[in-house]
């Protein structure tokens, strides 16, 4: 019984949930067979396009964490968990933040592609893309 749930589950949720995210990224490890994935996506639902938190990301996201400037992200799908934690944020409004296959990210990380400028706090520096290979791991910010 509780096999042939899952597997209900799993079938309504392809056909309901690409209504609401890009369907490249409602695929791999975490949505084949597993209902980890898709219960990303239900909550994502409901945090992202019906309260707001990353409305425009178009994959599922935690609403724990900010993403600006989706289109310029680039990762693995088999990664989405990296977008599923707290305190994160991926900010690419000045350049791309492409993350290699396998790495992980842990909560709390910021990746940033441009800052202000030190010296005067108006101004932006030019921003540069943030390049991160693959299996790496990236840890939290510690005092």
């Amino acid at each position: 019984m509780r096999r042939l749930l899952k597997k209900m589950f799993i079938v309504f949720s392809k056909i309901v949930l690409p209504m609401f995210f890009d369907k490249k990224y409602l695929r791999g490890r975490w949505f084949e067979n597993s209902v980890k994935g898709w219960s990303w996506a239900w909550r994502s639902v409901w945090f992202q396009k019906i309260l707001g938190f990353n409305r425009n990301v178009p994959w599922p996201v935690s609403h724990q964490i900010v993403v600006n400037r989706s289109e310029d992200i680039v990762f693995d799908v088999n990664d989405l968990n990296n977008f599923q934690r707290f305190g994160n944020y991926f900010q690419a409004g000045y350049g791309k933040i492409i993350i290699g296959k396998g790495t992980l990210i842990a909560p709390n990380v910021g990746i940033i592609t441009g800052n202000h400028n030190p010296c005067n706090l108006e101004k932006h520096l030019p921003g540069k893309d943030v390049i991160i290979g693959e299996k790496c791991w990236i840890g939290m910010n510690k005092d």
